[in-house]
């Protein structure tokens, strides 16, 4: 193996997918998550809680390789401050650099840190552009809190719901 392959058990794992027919219209989508043997994710008060081991996390930063995105709620943002990226791979030739997945954020009222390590790494050139995706709201803080994190990079994608909080009709053509 090179160093810009992953390892042969994700590709055989995943590559069972590539030949699924996927509508032209939508992703093709790998769950994962890891929990503690009393069905935990989180620590007491919602702390990170560290539920893999070494290779567990390696493998995981190759898997990331071979996606286009990673989509968390704004729980695991704040609780975790994430990078979402491919750190943990070996170096590679100059010139050369591992597929970034894009961080995708579900922020219905935009509490993200413009500090956070998602947006830093973007501007450090260690990340892709985070999409944040949010309801619309007119309220003053919330249009500061938007150009905010604009200016820190993020791409804002906004939804707009009713007055009672429900979906909207159809999503926005970015997210079809």
């Amino acid at each position: 193996m090179d160093n810009a392959s992953a390892p042969d058990l994700l590709t055989t794992v995943l590559g069972r997918y590539t030949s699924i027919p996927v509508p032209e219209n939508r992703p093709l989508v790998t769950l994962t998550f890891a929990q503690s043997l009393d069905a935990k994710i989180a620590g007491q008060h919602g702390k990170q809680l560290i539920l893999s081991g070494k290779e567990s996390m390696l493998l995981t930063h190759w898997m990331r390789t071979m996606h286009d995105a990673i989509l968390v709620g704004i729980g695991t943002a704040l609780n975790d401050n994430p990078q979402l990226n491919a750190r943990l791979l070996p170096p590679l030739s100059e010139g050369q650099r591992y597929n970034l997945p894009r961080p995708v954020i579900v922020d219905s009222r935009l509490r993200l840190s413009p500090s956070c390590k998602l947006l830093s790494n973007y501007q450090a050139g260690r990340g892709r552009r985070p999409w944040i995706i949010c309801a619309v709201v007119d309220d003053p803080d919330w249009r500061n809190r938007l150009e905010t994190l604009q200016k820190a990079g993020a791409k804002v994608i906004q939804i707009p719901v009713d007055i009672h909080g429900k979906k909207p009709a159809s999503p926005p053509p970015l997210l079809k």
